[in-house]
């Protein structure tokens, strides 16, 4: 696709549902007002653009995943059923955790540690190079699942920002090119294979349609 406000929308379009999903990654409860406001957000775009890069099935994923946030968010059996399987899938229990959300999990094995070095240093290093840094609080690592898709909602923010902003080719392209190198050193090793887990392993609608978007995002990120 060309330079323009179709691209820029795909961009934002991507920055504010890898920010969504980041959220519904954290602790839900904890973050309900922020949760209604980014779902609120979400209204303001079209999950129909995504077709325009090629993307077909990932916007009707889309559709239908914020379909069933809209359902699950105001009602509080259906979000207790949520909250209930994030927890079985996604939280520290007795035997181990079904589908951890870190990476060095995935690309060292299941005997490595959160935040391995090997893995978090290569991570620290992009975020430092876009003046961001990873808030010290007891289980996020650099490695997480919503610290990696904040970043890369950062990253197509600012590809949103230069293309509305008529930014020369060359700034379009090294950002592009950041966002890409980032992209295949970090979550494309391991983020597929942590939305299948959630998928093969969830039994909550919502819960596996963040796998099922998961998937289709990252193979749509090959497209722009």
């Amino acid at each position: 696709m060309s330079k323009g406000i179709g691209l820029g929308g795909v961009h934002a379009l991507i920055a504010r549902t890898y920010s969504l999903l980041a959220l519904l990654l954290l602790n839900p409860n904890d973050l309900r007002k922020e949760l209604e406001e980014r779902a609120e957000d979400m209204k303001k775009l079209d999950p129909l653009i995504l077709a325009s890069i090629g993307c077909q099935e990932c916007s009707d994923k889309l559709n239908e995943f914020l379909n069933t946030l809209w359902k699950v968010k105001d009602n509080e059996r259906l979000f207790d059923e949520f909250e209930i399987d994030y927890t079985n899938v996604l939280l520290s229990r007795p035997g181990g955790t079904l589908c951890p959300p870190y990476e060095s999990i995935y690309v060292l094995g299941r005997k490595a540690q959160i935040g391995d070095p090997r893995i978090s240093n290569s991570l620290n290093e992009f975020y430092s190079v876009a003046g961001l840094s990873v808030k010290e609080v007891p289980g996020v690592m650099p490695d997480y699942a919503p610290v990696e898709l904040e970043f890369l909602a950062a990253l197509h923010e600012y590809e949103f920002v230069a293309l509305s902003e008529n930014a020369n080719d060359e700034a379009i392209k090294t950002l592009s090119e950041f966002r890409r190198e980032f992209l295949f050193k970090h979550p494309k090793r391991w983020l597929g294979e942590f939305a299948e887990c959630i998928i093969n392993n969830s039994k909550n609608e919502l819960l596996k349609g963040i796998g099922d978007l998961l998937i289709c995002l990252m193979n749509c990120e090959e497209k722009l």
